[in-house]
């Protein structure tokens, strides 16, 4: 496949851009992965309760849609 000058250089840019996309896309991630380790490690028990609730809840909702669903079939 042919490309013109023109076509081949802003390809070029674009990919860089990309690049450049995923680079910060990936040092937002690790910063957030830090930013959790750190919560983990200095809110434990917090960090737990909080979890426990939303296991709570997911159970609700899936009883919830469990129930609805026997009561239509």
């Amino acid at each position: 496949m042919w490309l013109s000058k023109k076509e081949y250089k802003a390809l070029i840019c674009e990919l860089d851009e990309i690049k450049a996309k995923q680079r910060e896309l990936e040092q937002k991630t690790e910063q957030r992965l830090l930013n959790m380790a750190k919560r983990i490690l200095r809110e434990p028990e917090k960090l737990s309760e909080e979890l426990n609730q939303m296991d709570r809840l997911d159970k609700y909702i899936n009883d919830i849609i469990n129930d609805l669903r026997a009561k239509e079939g």
